[in-house]
């Protein structure tokens, strides 16, 4: 998935399975530490990991105090409506059991697919919070953000 030209199109590189390696043990120890991680989703019937969807601390240009939402998933499973099902799901988790405020997401403005899961989830595009990432080779980045309701 980390490697697949289709997933990793809007992505600054792909990812050596060393790095997966590193950023599972990531997610693990933010899980420990924050009670939220990038999650891995499974398909329900099959049981097949098919991607991952949860938080993270956001960075910079984001408020230095913001959770970012965000979700990756093998291209097979695209187009099925995993990203949005998952987004709800994790959102739910942030607003009942983290008492979240607030939650951002951003992405490269060519990505139209993860910005439809952003709008289907009820975030509004943030003119604001647009940014360029000079070490991403997409630089030109759009802002969503979603409050607690």
């Amino acid at each position: 998935m980390n490697q697949d030209p289709r997933v990793i199109e809007f992505l600054p590189k792909s990812l050596s399975m060393e790095e997966v390696k590193k950023f599972i043990a990531d997610q693990d120890r933010c899980f420990l530490e924050n009670r939220y991680a990038f999650w891995a989703v499974e398909e329900k019937i099959s049981r097949v990991m098919i991607g991952f969807c949860g938080f993270m601390a956001a960075k910079e240009p984001l408020p230095a105090s913001a959770i970012e939402i965000g979700w990756r998933f093998a291209f097979n499973y695209w187009g099925r409506g995993y990203a949005t099902e998952a987004a709800r799901a994790v959102l739910d988790y942030g607003w009942r059991t983290l008492a979240f405020e607030e939650v951002f997401a951003c992405t490269v403005i060519e990505n139209d697919s993860s910005r439809r899961v952003m709008e289907k989830i009820g975030m509004q595009r943030d003119l604001k919070g647009d940014f360029e990432d000079p070490k991403h080779p997409r630089s030109k980045h759009v802002s969503y953000r979603i409050k607690k309701r």
